[in-house]
This record gives C-alpha cells, structure tokens and sequence, in this order.
C-alpha cells in the first residue's frame, strides 16, 4: 500500500508568503505543481528534502502567481437566464423556460425549468453528469482496441482540480467537469489515466505509453492547463 501523508506550509516567493497544501507519496518519482479551487497544491515523492521543494517553488514563482492570479479573476457564475456554458468546445446557452421541469439540449440551446440559482446549478450539474456517464464510455471505446491492460472499471469523480486518477487495482475515474472542456481535453484525461494502467508513474516511459495511445497529446494538455480553472468554477 502506498503511504501518504499531507500537510499545509508555507514559503515565501517574490517577496510575499504563500501557504500550499504538500502531498507527499511513495509512489511519486517526480514534484508536480497543481493549482485548484483551493489554491497551490504540491505532489512530492515521500524523500524529496523539503528544500528542494522549496527551490523548485521559488523557480516556479512566476507561473504560481500568474496562476493565483488567474484563479482569483474568475467571477463567480451568475446562473440566470441567458448563462453561456459549453459541452465538449461547443458553446451552449441556458435558456429558462417557466413550463418545463427538466433540462433538455436543443442544439445550441440548454433549456431548463425556472428555479432558484442553488437548485437551478444543482439541476444543470447533474445533467452534465449524466451526459459525461455516457460521452466517457463513447470515448474510451477508441482507446479500447489500443491497450494491453484493461481498467477494471470507469468511473465518475468531482475531485476539485484533479482531472483523473487510476488505481493499482486499474480503477480509472474521469471528472465530469470535463464536459465543459474540449472533446480533445477529455480524451487527453483519458489517455493520461489509461497509460497510468501501465505505468503507475510519470516516468519517460509512461509519457512514452500516453503519446502512443494519443500522439497528439500535448496541444489538448497545454489548453487544459491554461483553460482548466474555468471549468472548474462554473460549478462551485
């Protein structure tokens, strides 16, 4: 069993302190920076000094603050009549409509009952999660005929500013916010947590396994990183 442990701490970059959530593993062979609804989360191997995390954060202060930054600007969705969402990079507008009691797609439209803005997000949030039981499946049929290790099963998760995980005992789980990302982002999660059923690292040979299962990787990981703060506030 990998053993795990996390704490908050604290660093100074640029003149100015950060507090950051560090989860340290076992299993991890390499430091990962991640920026998520609740601000700066590091992944360190279990042995890494703390001054090297430490180093690593200073050499990375300009991206963490742009990222920060980023984060913060984000307004809040306003869910009303007229909220512009998207499904799979196509753009889809919410429309109320006082006579209906479910949410239907009508092409570029999203229409749904008049309500409240917690039950109206409520209500939106789980259409997305039933479009996303169904879209990964269809996804992951075109990476089928590609692996050699099968995932023991695929499942949903909300995890905030994580995209996917999979288990040593091949448990593979996608975030239904990516139902807001681009078709392309999607299969990216996928393919990344897919390679994972081989490689239970960031090792160059699990990189080596990604780019095999989708060669194109790379683009779709670039936007998710640029664009994924957003898909994760749309739904707070």
């Amino acid at each position: 069993m990998a053993l795990r442990r996390a704490e908050t701490a604290r660093v100074e970059l640029a003149g100015q302190w950060h507090s950051y959530r560090l989860e340290r593993s076992d299993r991890r062979r390499t430091l990962a920076l991640q920026i998520d609804a609740e601000g700066l989360r590091v992944l360190a191997p279990a042995r890494l000094p703390q001054a090297k995390v430490e180093q690593v954060l200073r050499e990375r202060a300009g991206w963490i603050a742009r990222k920060l930054a980023e984060r913060i600007q984000v307004p809040a969705t306003c869910w009303q009549d007229g909220l512009m969402l998207a499904c799979l990079g196509e753009p889809l507008q919410l429309e109320l409509q006082a006579s209906r009691n479910r949410i239907v797609r009508d092409g570029n439209r999203l229409l749904a009952p008049q309500l409240d803005a917690e039950a109206l997000q409520r209500r939106v949030a789980n259409w997305y999660r039933q479009e996303a039981r169904q879209h990964v499946l269809l996804r992951f049929a075109q990476f089928r005929p590609l692996l050699t290790r099968m995932p023991t099963e695929i499942r949903l998760t909300s995890a905030r500013g994580r995209w996917g995980s999979c288990t040593a005992a091949g448990v593979v789980r996608i975030n239904w916010r990516l139902m807001l990302a681009t078709t392309a982002e999607l299969d990216y999660v996928l393919a990344h947590e897919l390679a994972h059923l081989r490689h239970l690292d960031h090792s160059a040979a699990f990189w080596q396994e990604v780019s095999r299962l989708l060669p194109d990787y790379a683009v779709a990981r670039d936007r998710l990183r640029r664009e994924g703060h957003t898909y994760q506030r749309i739904f707070l």
